[in-house]
């Protein structure tokens, strides 16, 4: 086994180049999530933009399932 020393973590993980066809799947993912997005919003099943830093990206989306939750993951 070899040791990488990475110099570029933003590159380390765009795996867009090595897809073909990559520049596709956001647009493709958009309206899905929009719509599960707004469906467990309307079950009050989601927890919106929950800041969990200082970053003005430090923020993330929380759907909860249909039963008491028994973890997080």
């Amino acid at each position: 086994m070899f040791e990488r020393h990475i110099v570029d973590w933003d590159d380390a993980y765009a795996n867009g180049a090595n897809i073909a066809g990559s520049d596709r799947w956001p647009a493709a993912w958009a309206e899905p999530a929009a719509a599960f997005r707004d469906a467990l919003s309307a079950e009050s099943r989601a927890r919106l933009d929950i800041a969990y830093g200082d970053g003005s990206r430090n923020r993330l989306d929380l759907f909860l399932p249909k039963a008491a939750p028994k973890g997080l993951v």
